[in-house]
């Protein structure tokens, strides 16, 4: 994504101590104000104008720690979070401590500040990283573009030390409407959101009633240049699982886990593998398996599978595009960031 000095980044507060404001916090989207800050500059113009707004009790950039003391003695910490930029200098911690004593009656104990984005701007490989995801993202969602933005860039960067893995139906009905080259369409675009964050790797299965391991513990960076063909066999989901359980004996426990399995129709009978599956994920920090319909007719089969492994069906039935597919995934992706 561009950033050129103008990205926007959400102002976050996170209050240390007894002095936690709840009403304050749990108003945030309602109260009027700024909640961008670019640099410090900015930030108290806002205070002086008494429109700093309070909102996340996280921060991942920059960030400015005002320790406070309240009429009673009582000393707690906000943070606030600027886009870059350095820490306050003499002059601006002095106009800072005069806003907070004239307009809250807190006593500035100290300014400090934790220094996460280089000043200078983002690192050039990252910056090109993300526009090109952000790009092709709104090339093959079309009308649905409006999800390809900043935000999802940085939710796709929390991903960290996560082995995802693509299990991809190949069988002969992956022919019609062209679901083969729409599967693939959508799970390069992944990589690529995947490769924004740090230390992850990818496992791809590539199966009809065989499971054939393309590849597997990659970077999604090296994965996107991997090839392989469309076999236009029968369906078994026996054997895809039992490549994964194999590969998933050589991650470490302190991995998160995903699993996308992908299908558009029956299979025979794969419970010795879920129950496997089932047992297994509990080694892990956090164990995902979704189980992706594509067109089918009847789900029941990897409905089924879904439940016994303790993961979750989604189905996508539209025709023609890789579009909805592809915001279903995003989408399934934002839910788990959410949800670690």
């Amino acid at each position: 994504v561009e950033m050129r000095g103008n990205l926007l980044i959400l102002c976050c507060l996170l209050v240390l101590g007894m002095a936690w404001e709840e009403n304050e916090v749990e108003n945030c989207e309602r109260k009027p104000g700024i909640d961008i800050f670019k640099n410090t500059h900015q930030f108290i113009d806002a205070l002086n104008k008494e429109q700093v707004k309070i909102c996340r009790p996280k921060c991942h950039t920059n960030e400015i720690l005002i320790h406070l003391k309240d009429k009673s003695g009582d000393k707690f910490t906000k943070s606030y979070c600027m886009k870059k930029g350095p820490c306050p200098n003499m002059e601006q911690q002095n106009l800072i401590k005069k806003r907070f004593l004239s307009q809250a009656q807190y006593e500035v104990l100290k300014i400090s500040c934790v220094q996460r984005v280089d000043s200078q701007g983002p690192n050039p490989q990252q910056k090109k990283k993300q526009d090109d995801f952000l790009k092709d993202c709104q090339n093959k969602l079309g009308k649905l573009r409006d999800i390809c933005t900043i935000h999802l860039a940085r939710r796709l960067k929390k991903y960290k030390n996560t082995s995802v893995f693509f299990a991809l139906d190949s069988s002969g009905s992956m022919a019609t409407n062209n679901r083969w080259q729409r599967q693939l369409e959508a799970y390069r675009l992944l990589l690529k959101g995947f490769s924004l964050g740090k230390h992850n790797e990818v496992s791809v299965i590539n199966y009809d009633i065989n499971g054939d391991i393309v590849f597997q513990k990659l970077t999604p960076d090296q994965a996107l240049h991997q090839k392989f063909s469309f076999k236009r066999g029968g369906s078994d989901y026996r054997a895809p699982l039992s490549r994964i359980i194999k590969i998933l004996g050589q991650i470490s426990s302190d991995k998160h886990i995903i699993i996308f399995f992908l299908s558009d129709g029956e299979h025979s009978n794969a419970n010795q593998e879920a129950h496997i599956l089932q047992r297994v994920k509990q080694s892990y920090r956090s164990f995902k398996f979704y189980a992706i319909g594509i067109e089918t007719h009847n789900h029941s089969h990897l409905r089924k599978l879904a439940h016994e492994i303790g993961g979750s069906y989604h189905e996508v039935q539209q025709k023609g595009s890789i579009a909805k597919e592809l915001l279903d995934l995003l989408q399934l992706l934002i839910f788990y960031i959410q949800k670690k």
